[in-house]
C-alpha cells in the first residue's frame, strides 16, 4: 500500500512496504509542478469559500491537502464517471467539519452528480457556484458532508468518531461481500476504505471500540490517516483527555509506519492492522 505525504515543504512522497517500515524520498520533479498547483487550488478553494461564508474550518483543509491529493490522485481506485460503482475505494471524512477539503476534491476530480434515483448524471456533483454557497441554507455543500445530498460523500460525518466507526464497518463489509460472492478469478469485491480523522475523533468512545475492534478483528481492506495535531478547542490533548488516544488492541508489533504527523491504520494482506505515531519533537 503506498500513501503520500507533502511535509512543510510540500516536496516529499512516502512508501509503506509490506513490513510496514516508512521511507521518505523526493517527489519527481516533473510532475511537482502540476502536483503543487492541484494542492495549492484545494487550499485556495477551502480557503474561499470559508471566508465567503465567514463560517467553517479553513485549517484542515489547507495543511492535509497534500494528503487528500496524494490518496486520490495516486492511490484511490475511483472512477468519478461512476460514483456508484459498487468495487469502488471508499474516502470517508471523520473529521466533517473540515467538509471543504472533500468538497473542493470532488470538485476538482470532475466527480458526477446522481438523481434521485441513483441515476448518475452528465454533470458535475459540485459546480464552483455550489461551493460559493458553502454553509448556506439548501446548498449542497453544508457545513458537515451528507450522505444523499452530494455525489462522491460515502457517510454523513457529524458527530466526531461517526466517520471511523462508519469507515471500520465499510471495511468489514469489504471482507463480508469478497467471502458471499467472490470466486477463484473473477474477485467482485476488493474494495479499501480510507479514512481521516483527528483528535476529536479519537477521544469519542464510538472511534475507540470500532478501533478496537479493527485490531482485534486483524483487519484489512482499511486505511485510517490520524491528523494528530495533539490539541483540542479546550487545550492540548494530554490535558483534557486520560483516554488511550489509540487503542494498544489495533496495534501491532514491529516498527510502525510513519507519515509526517499522522497515525496510520493500514491494510496489507500479510499483515495486521497497525498504527503507527509520530510526534514532533
Amino acid at each position: 500500500m503506498l500513501l503520500t505525504w507533502a511535509g512543510e515543504s510540500d516536496k516529499c512522497t512516502g512508501e509503506i512496504n509490506p513490513t510496514g517500515r516508512f521511507r521518505l524520498e523526493q517527489a519527481d520533479p516533473m510532475n511537482q509542478s502540476i502536483d503543487q498547483l492541484s494542492i495549492n487550488t484545494i487550499r485556495t478553494l477551502s480557503m474561499d469559500a470559508v471566508q465567503q461564508a465567514n463560517s467553517g474550518h479553513p485549517g484542515t483543509p489547507m495543511s492535509m491537502a497534500p494528503v487528500m491529493f496524494g490518496l486520490w490522485q495516486r492511490h484511490l481506485r475511483y472512477d468519478p464517471a461512476d460514483p456508484l460503482w459498487p468495487n469502488r475505494d471508499r474516502f470517508v471524512l471523520s473529521i466533517g467539519h473540515a467538509s471543504m477539503l472533500l468538497y473542493a476534491t470532488l470538485h476538482l476530480a470532475g466527480v458526477r452528480a446522481v438523481d434521485a434515483k441513483q441515476q448518475v448524471l452528465n454533470q458535475p456533483t459540485l459546480t464552483l457556484d455550489d461551493i460559493k454557497s458553502f454553509r448556506q441554507l439548501d446548498s449542497k455543500t453544508p457545513g458537515h458532508p451528507e450522505f444523499g445530498l452530494t455525489a462522491g460523500v460515502e457517510t454523513t460525518t457529524g458527530p466526531l468518531g461517526q466517520g471511523v466507526a462508519n469507515s471500520v464497518g465499510m471495511a468489514i463489509a469489504s471482507k463480508w461481500l469478497a467471502s458471499y460472492f467472490n470466486r477463484p478469478g473473477f474477485e467482485l469485491f476488493d474494495f479499501d476504505v480510507y479514512a481521516l480523522c483527528g483528535d476529536g475523533d479519537m477521544m469519542e468512545g464510538v472511534a475507540q471500540e470500532s478501533v478496537s475492534l479493527a485490531g482485534h478483528l486483524g483487519l484489512g481492506k482499511l486505511v485510517c490517516l490520524y491528523d494528530a495535531n495533539l490539541i483540542s478547542l479546550a487545550a492540548a490533548t494530554d490535558d483534557v483527555s486520560t483516554c488511550e488516544l489509540l487503542p494498544s488492541s489495533a496495534v501491532s508489533a514491529g516498527p510502525p509506519p510513519l507519515v509526517g504527523r499522522c497515525f496510520i491504520l493500514m491494510p496489507a494482506a500479510c499483515m495486521k492492522s497497525c498504527v503507527g505515531r509520530w510526534r514532533a519533537p
